[in-house]
């Protein structure tokens, strides 16, 4: 069973050096807020402690990849696993991933739709709501009402998790259309 709960990651390239005493080393990171959050609490301490100046910007984690794999930052943070077509895009790069925790995504229907019978779906299922194939919950065994779908930012952590989980890669997901 595919995981739908990646690690939490920070990934660099080479080692960050602890600088000399009288030194201060400035650290750049980009990638998804879920990682940034939980880090920003150690950024006065590595600045205290260890000299560091961590600047970091939340976007997307294939944000942080990119800017990681083009050299621009010195971290990438993200929120889902690192796929091999991430890696295939910067063959020159060694990234080293650093797990800090899991995130986990849920799907969640409302309790009408729940007490009217829909308790699960399989994967296929999933898909074919997403793609707007499946378009009523009586199709799924609940209810005769209208699915609406709230969905993350296409490109966004919990969008990318999803669609990994659901098509394996996230390159194979086609674009959301929403409603």
């Amino acid at each position: 069973m595919k995981r739908l709960a990646p690690i939490l990651c920070l990934l660099m390239f080479g080692r960050l050096c602890v600088p000399s005493a009288d030194a201060q080393q400035t650290v750049r990171a980009i990638g998804a807020v879920s990682v940034a959050l939980p880090l920003s609490e150690a950024t006065p301490i590595l600045k205290a402690e260890k000299k560091i100046q961590l600047l970091m910007r939340a976007g997307p984690s294939g944000t942080g990849l990119d800017a990681l794999g083009d050299r621009f930052v010195d971290i990438a943070l993200c929120s889902r696993e690192v796929t091999s077509i991430d890696r295939a895009g910067y063959p020159q790069i060694q990234f080293t991933e650093i797990p800090l925790g899991v995130q986990v995504v849920a799907m969640a229907v409302s309790r009408d739709v729940w007490e009217g019978g829909v308790r699960s779906l399989s994967a296929d299922q999933v898909r074919g709501i997403y793609e707007g194939n499946i378009k009523n919950w009586k199709e799924v065994g609940g209810p005769d009402q209208k699915i609406r779908v709230f969905m993350s930012e296409q490109g966004k952590g919990q969008w990318e998790i999803f669609v990994q989980w659901l098509y394996g890669e996230i390159k194979k997901a086609p674009i959301w259309k929403g409603e």
